[in-house]
């Protein structure tokens, strides 16, 4: 399996644009799954994206979003990692980026793409297109952001350095690139594949 994508949520109106913007790629060259991670202590309402072969819904109980998130790389498949957030989504032509950057660096384990940063009213704010390769430690350590929902992070390597720390919740992923960045080399495309 390709890739798994693992969405936390707390129940908000969002996750049905996060779930539909992967399950509506056009991308035909590997399998793949979503794990949906309900961490809102409630049943989610019923929906049309629940019923996919796809998706698999996992609940946990009020466990802050790094846990959920370890909940759902716990149990994927997929070589590699992709964390959305509920409210984040997949552009069009993301997968198939994703799928083009692994075929060309398959010895790479975090891979990342560009990112539009919208406002609150859904307004492009700004592009964020990196150019980092190779070993990033310097630059991750400087505060150089690659935003976990436009990567796929090789699984094997994201459980060697332990996955979210649940200690540090709200800069984990910050956390994660540091650590990741210190044993595991990166590579982008200037393609724009998440918001």
């Amino acid at each position: 399996m390709f890739f798994s994508t693992i969405i936390p949520t707390i129940g908000r109106t969002a996750l049905r644009r996060a779930v539909r913007s992967v399950l509506e790629q056009n991308f035909s060259h590997a399998d793949y799954e979503i794990i949906v991670v309900n961490d809102s202590g409630s049943p989610l309402f019923d929906e049309e994206w629940q019923h996919s072969p796809l998706v698999k819904v996992v609940n946990t109980i009020r466990v802050e979003r790094c846990v959920a998130r370890n909940v759902g790389a716990a149990l994927a498949r997929g070589q590699y990692l992709h964390f959305l957030d509920d409210d984040d989504w997949l552009l069009p032509g993301a997968l198939n980026a994703f799928w083009k950057l692994s075929q060309q660096k398959p010895d790479v384990s975090w891979l990342y793409g560009g990112t539009v940063l919208y406002d609150r009213d859904g307004q492009p704010v700004i592009d964020l297109v990196h150019r980092l390769q190779g070993n990033c430690f310097t630059q991750v350590m400087a505060g150089e952001w690659i935003p976990i929902q436009s990567s796929f992070i090789n699984r094997l390597d994201f459980l060697k350095v332990g996955g979210f720390n649940p200690l540090i919740p709200g800069i984990e992923d910050t956390d994660l690139a540091r650590r990741m960045g210190l044993y595991f080399d990166f590579s982008g495309t200037s393609d724009l594949v998440a918001g």
